[in-house]
């Protein structure tokens, strides 16, 4: 089907998980979880305590990766840091 002229809706929820995925493959991602606030992304990424990615960086990858549209417009970065047994 064709629709002409009207945008065809992107369903918020799958666009979330979609980031996500993007966001685990990154290298030193440990976690990562996505939510809208106020109509926009947001992103809670657990990084490795070696991974050299930081809040901007890790938007730059969405961007070259996923599109404006579908970067999050606040990444909040947690290091994971390893206990000794």
């Amino acid at each position: 089907m064709r629709v002409v002229g009207k945008a065809i809706p992107f369903e918020p929820a799958l666009k979330l998980k979609q980031i996500e995925r993007f966001l685990l493959e990154l290298p030193g991602v440990l976690d990562a979880s996505t939510w809208l606030s106020e109509g926009e992304t947001q992103a809670h990424v657990t990084l490795s305590d070696r991974s050299e990615l930081t809040p901007k960086l890790i938007q730059r990858r969405c961007m070259e990766g996923l599109g404006l549209h579908m970067t999050p417009r606040r990444v909040i970065v947690m290091l994971s840091r390893q206990l000794a047994a």
